[in-house]
């Protein structure tokens, strides 16, 4: 059975960007002076690091990433995979919004093309 290990989970305020809600926004300061909800718990295994955080984050009820840390060495197998991009209780994308992300990139996408075209059919002329 693995040694019990300390830890260190701190919430950090995220939310959807308003002008793209295809990515989240964390905010965080060092110099602020702003404190962050912050719990040093006990475990032995990456899963049950997760569930405290979990368990954590849904308590505090807004919306926010986990910000973990192992204080103690050496870290669990996956940890670092496994705990880095924990997020809680952010609003889900409506319909409407993942239509217009895959449209916004489906746009791009054909803007990088026809000038890769350009390039190239510039290239062939020049050669």
């Amino acid at each position: 059975m693995p040694k019990l290990k300390d830890f260190r989970v701190m919430l950090l305020p995220c939310r959807r960007d308003e002008s793209n809600p295809g990515f989240l926004v964390t905010e965080f300061s060092f110099f602020s002076g702003v404190s962050y909800p912050t719990l040093n718990f006990p475990a032995r295994t990456t899963a049950e690091v997760i569930k405290v955080c979990d368990e954590y984050a849904r308590a505090h009820g807004e919306g926010c990433r986990a910000s973990v840390r192992c204080l103690s060495k050496p870290k669990p197998a996956h940890f670092d995979r496994d705990t880095k991009s924990l997020t809680y209780n952010i609003r889900a994308l409506t319909d409407d919004e993942r239509e217009k992300i895959e449209a916004d990139r489906a746009e791009i996408w054909a803007d990088a093309k026809a000038r890769l075209v350009a390039e190239i059919a510039a290239v062939k002329e020049g050669s």
